[in-house]
Formats: structure tokens, C-alpha cells, sequence
């Protein structure tokens, strides 16, 4: 992974050495073991709460509360039903809380179409705050890539929203919650993407508005300067020849021993994972990914240096463990090689086809797998 530059500030430099802790901790996954049994004995008394209430027969707020009930014991199908009551019965002016319920209910029953409709009618009550936000992307993670005209709608907020905010050298925060400026510029440009796979237009200037807000050294200071720059240059990198044609490494393939290998990028396609592979989340996107692509040729790519160890053979040993995990191919190469690859912790997908970079980005969820897919894959002319 590459350290910060020369001419960084101090704080920049902390920030980018920080930079490994914050993605860890932005993970949604990212709870220790005490904390994921403590959390499925709570949802566990939620869902068996939320069984036995009637939404049909509540007034005011209860439907609500209910609904936040039900939806923290995922038990979406009741809590679609009270948030649904509770446009009835609360004020005009709180029925935002209701929309803003309904997407989450209709997200965990896997409707992102109509979750993006009531996040639209959230947006169009003025009111916009971290948790808004948060389900705006994970609609987009989960549709962004139907051809819907609200998920298109979306698209367009949620950028205009972070756009905002960046060029402001903002965070979007409120008591509970914070997004920080390096995950908004990573979801600007994944709506971008969404839009440019839509075929949709977006004002010429974004990109380059985008550009001069990753320069902000209030933002900088807070996340550093690669974690703002990174997003841009991934964006700006599809169409253009990989800045490497081979990679070079030490070749881990399930049940053979390490050996030396050679990746010729300028020869066939490849799609090819890098990052820090042990980040909270990274099995199941790779496992979505994997089969997004079928028996495409997938490839992990990481670096000693970004591995969680002490010794090499610790750092062998984690590689291993999560290998019989994922069961990918991994390519463990020197970290020049790797940020060739525009890595980061954060694992990311880089798309290369012939030496000539097709797409590239984060690794999230399933719309991010679906451009992939289809990068790798272009329908016959």
C-alpha cells in the first residue's frame, strides 16, 4: 500500500496512517464475537415482540415504534405493515420517519425498487441525516443497476447530496451518526458508475468538482489525502492500459503448494480483487462476486505488507485460513505491484481485459459485482 507523500501535511500523514483502523471500523460487519451474540439475543426478543401486535389497531406513534421493533428483530414483513400504518396516523410533518422505515422494511425484503420510492419521498421532506443516507446506498448497492426510473432518480440525489457536502469540506453527521468525507467521495463515484452503466448523463463538471473537493485539506486532514484521491483515480483509470502488463508473486492455490507465478495482463481477461483480504465483510462480497462471474477468471491479489501479521508465516497461515473460506485462487505480490492496482485496504476490483482497463472500484454488494460482470463480460455486437 502506498504511504503517504513527502509533502503531506502532519495531519494528513496520520490520517493515512489511520487509514487502516477507520475502514476496518466502517465495516458494517465489523462487531466482535461477544458483540454479534449480544446483538442475535436482542433481535431474537425484537422478532418475538413484534409477532403478536396488531399495526392495524395503533395510533399515533406506536405504529412507529413498532415498526423500529420489528425491523430491529428482522422482521420485515410487520414492520412494512406498521410503518405503512403510521403514514396514517402520524402528522405530515413526522411521515418522513414512516418513508424512511418503509425503505429499510422493503430492503430487508429485498425490494430495493420500492425502497428507492420512499427514500425519494424521505428526500422530498427536506429532511436528509446519516441514517437517510446510509439506506439511500444501500438501495443503490442492492438495485442500482435495474432499469428503474427511481433507482435512476436516486442515483442523482445521492451524488448531488455528497457533492454537496464535499465541496463544503463537510461531514453529514447528527447525534447518532457520522459519514465520513472519504466514504461519500467513494459513493459519488459509485453512483457515477451506476449512472455511466445506466447510460444516463450527469453535468461534464462532476468529475472534476469532485477532483478539486479531494483536495480540501479540511477533508484531507480528517481522512488523508489517498483515501480522498483514490475513488477519482479508479474512476478516471477505465478505458486507459494498465500501468503494469504482469504481475509478479507467490502463487496460493487451494490444496497445492506456494510457487512462483507470472500474470500477463496484457494477454486474456482478468478480474482481479485486491486489499486486505481479512477486512470485516470481504468473504461474502467475494463469494457475490464469484458468483456474479461463474467460472470467470477471478483472481485475489494481495501484498505481505497488507496482511494483520507479525511473521510471514503467520501472514501465510491467515492467507490459508481464508482461502479454505472463499475457495479463489490468490496471488500474493510486492506492494509496488499493488498499488499499481489502485489498492486499498478496503478490498477493490479492477477489470482488465487485453492490458486495457475496463472497470475499476470498490468492492461493495451487488450492483458493484453486477459492473463488474458486465465488464468483463460485454454483450456480443
Amino acid at each position: 500500500m502506498a504511504q503517504a507523500p513527502a509533502t503531506a501535511t502532519p495531519a494528513e500523514a496520520l490520517a493515512d496512517a489511520m487509514a487502516p483502523f477507520l475502514a476496518t471500523r466502517q465495516q458494517p460487519d465489523d462487531l466482535t464475537e461477544a458483540d454479534q451474540r449480544a446483538l442475535a439475543l436482542g433481535r431474537a426478543r425484537a422478532a418475538e415482540a413484534c409477532v403478536p401486535m396488531d399495526a392495524q389497531t395503533l395510533e399515533g406513534r406506536i405504529p412507529l415504534e413498532l415498526a423500529r421493533l420489528c425491523l430491529f428483530g428482522q422482521r420485515y414483513e410487520p414492520a412494512r405493515q406498521a410503518a405503512l400504518r403510521a403514514l396514517h396516523t402520524v402528522p405530515e410533518t413526522e411521515q418522513w420517519e414512516a418513508h424512511q422505515l418503509l425503505a429499510e422494511a422493503f430492503l430487508g425484503l429485498d425490494n430495493p425498487v420500492n425502497a428507492a420510492i420512499q427514500l425519494l419521498a424521505v428526500e422530498a421532506s427536506g429532511h436528509f441525516d446519516p441514517a437517510a443516507y446510509r439506506l439511500m446506498v444501500r438501495a443503490l448497492d442492492a438495485g442500482g443497476v435495474l432499469q428503474d426510473r427511481s433507482m435512476n432518480e436516486l442515483c442523482h440525489v445521492q451524488l448531488t447530496h455528497a457533492l454537496a457536502l464535499l465541496e463544503q469540506g463537510k461531514v453529514l453527521e447528527d447525534a447518532n451518526d457520522t459519514i465520513a468525507p472519504d466514504q461519500m467521495m467513494r459513493d459519488a463515484y459509485f453512483s457515477l458508475s451506476l449512472l455511466q452503466v445506466r447510460h444516463e448523463a450527469t453535468e461534464a463538471t462532476v468529475e472534476a468538482r469532485l477532483q478539486k473537493a479531494a483536495q480540501l485539506p479540511a477533508l484531507r486532514a480528517l481522512v488523508g489525502g489517498r483515501a480522498m484521491e483514490l475513488p477519482g483515480a479508479r474512476f478516471a483509470a477505465a478505458g486507459k492500459p494498465v500501468t503494469v502488463d504482469r504481475l509478479q508473486g507467490t502463487s496460493l492455490l487451494v490444496g497445492k503448494a506456494p510457487a512462483s507465478r507470472t500474470i500477463a495482463l496484457t494477454q486474456d481477461s482478468w478480474l482481479l480483487v485486491s486489499g486486505a483480504l481479512w477486512l470485516p465483510g470481504t468473504e461474502g462480497r467475494i463469494a457475490q462476486l464469484a458468483q456474479k462471474v461463474g467460472n470467470g477468471p477471478l483472481l485475489l491479489v494481495t501484498s505481505w505488507e497488507m496482511q494483520s501479521a507479525t511473521s510471514h508465516a503467520e501472514a501465510m497461515q491467515q492467507l490459508r485460513a481464508f482461502q479454505k473460506k472463499v475457495h479463489q485462487p490468490i496471488l500474493v505480490v510486492d506492494a509496488a505491484q499493488l498499488g499499481a492496482l489502485f489498492a486499498d485496504v478496503a478490498p477493490s476490483a479492477l477489470v482488465v481485459r487485453q492490458g486495457k482497463i475496463e472497470a475499476a472500484g470498490e468492492l461493495r454488494n451487488a450492483s458493484a459485482a453486477e459492473i463488474f460482470r458486465r465488464a468483463l463480460t460485454p454483450p456480443k455486437l
